[in-house]
């Protein structure tokens, strides 16, 4: 796949590009935390981190390979919960900030009711289960601000759709009888090409040449 492919098919799935996005800022974040914590000797958290960089690389690659951002989605949410929970642990209060961007994640990564779920259970273990506060003020304030973000990336998130399905609306179909036009055709032939070169299934194209259509139009 050539660098101009790869362009192409970001900017026809909106959501392999926010799987792609949110892969690769994890990884160049995260792995300069494990390679320092390594080097500072500190083994078992460097180990967490390389471990979650791999976690992170398996769920971009399967989408990319598979195209279902859905099932990769809902793997990364559950890798990023589960690694904040874990950091917490190990690391205490430092760990904790992780969490922010896990919330930033979940709400765009899968859907809303999904995301609150696994956002709630996740503070919910945080606060009962964890140790990483210091006190109850400190609880208190984190599960404030992190109801804050929450609620700022579920209406951030909601607005992003409700922006890109709008945009895909004027961008595909045609503004007098509501149907697909031209783009939206070759999007959905290079999508039926991508399908048969990695599941093999036969296609076909139907081609209609209607008559005096100007007159209908």
């Amino acid at each position: 796949m050539t660098l101009a492919d790869i362009k192409a098919r970001l900017r026809a799935d909106f959501q392999l590009s926010i799987i792609t996005m949110f892969g690769v800022c994890s990884l160049l974040l995260i792995l300069p935390f494990a390679i320092y914590r390594l080097w500072s000797g500190n083994p078992t958290v460097a180990a967490l981190d390389f471990l979650l960089v791999l976690g992170i690389s398996c769920p971009v690659v399967y989408a990319w390979c598979t195209g279902k951002n859905t099932n990769a989605g809902r793997i990364l949410v559950l890798i990023y919960s589960s690694g904040a929970i874990i950091s917490a642990e190990l690391l205490g209060v430092v760990g904790l900030f992780w969490m922010y961007a896990t919330i930033l994640a979940n709400f765009f990564l899968v859907g809303r009711r999904t995301a609150i779920v696994i956002t709630v259970v996740s503070l919910i273990i945080l606060v009962v289960v964890g140790k990483g506060f210091e006190g109850s003020a400190q609880t208190f304030s984190f599960v404030a601000t992190s109801g804050l973000v929450s609620t700022l990336a579920f209406i951030l998130a909601n607005r992003t759709e409700a922006q890109r399905l709008e945009l895909e609306i004027l961008a595909t179909r045609d503004p007098l009888t509501g149907i697909y036009n031209r783009r939206a055709m070759t999007q959905e032939l290079g999508i039926a090409v991508e399908a048969k070169k990695r599941h093999q299934t036969p296609i076909s194209l139907i081609i209609f040449d209607l008559d005096n259509f100007k007159q209908i139009n």
